[in-house]
């Protein structure tokens, strides 16, 4: 038996036919047409904000959080929701937990993100590689 499975590769090369030759071949659907670009693009408006100013001076809102700094420690958010760093209240909505935590002004553009300690999204039960959603209160 040890004899026939040594010699049937051979054999096989020997008619012409590679049992290790592995080649696909695809068959790729023609070519359709091309479609253009539309003629006009409409700009961004970049006065648009998901938050209303009012409340964004307040320090509330909605955020999108990301893993921050992480040898930083502490229960911290940096967001542009705030100006000054106070303490405020940090929601998961799709667990509806929350924690108190020190709410720091991120610098960035309204209705950019936020990054979150690691200990913060823990509490939340974010995963630390996801980007996710949050609600940010002030008043705490």
């Amino acid at each position: 038996m040890r004899h026939v499975i040594l010699t049937l590769p051979l054999m096989l090369a020997a008619c012409g036919l590679n049992p290790f030759d592995r080649k696909v071949e695809t068959a790729l659907p023609p070519p359709g047409p091309v479609e253009e670009a539309p003629a006009e693009v409409a700009e961004a408006d970049p006065d648009a904000v998901d938050v209303a100013p009012e409340t964004a001076a307040r320090g509330e809102g909605r955020t999108v959080a990301g893993l921050g700094d992480p040898t930083r420690p502490g229960l911290w958010i940096e967001t542009p929701l705030v100006s000054v760093e106070t303490e405020g209240r940090v929601t998961n909505p799709a667990n509806g937990k929350w924690v108190r935590m020190t709410l720091l002004p991120s610098g960035g553009a309204p209705g950019s993100g936020s990054r979150m300690s690691p200990q913060a999204m823990q509490a939340l039960d974010i995963p630390l590689t996801e980007l996710a959603p949050v609600e940010v209160s002030a008043r705490g």
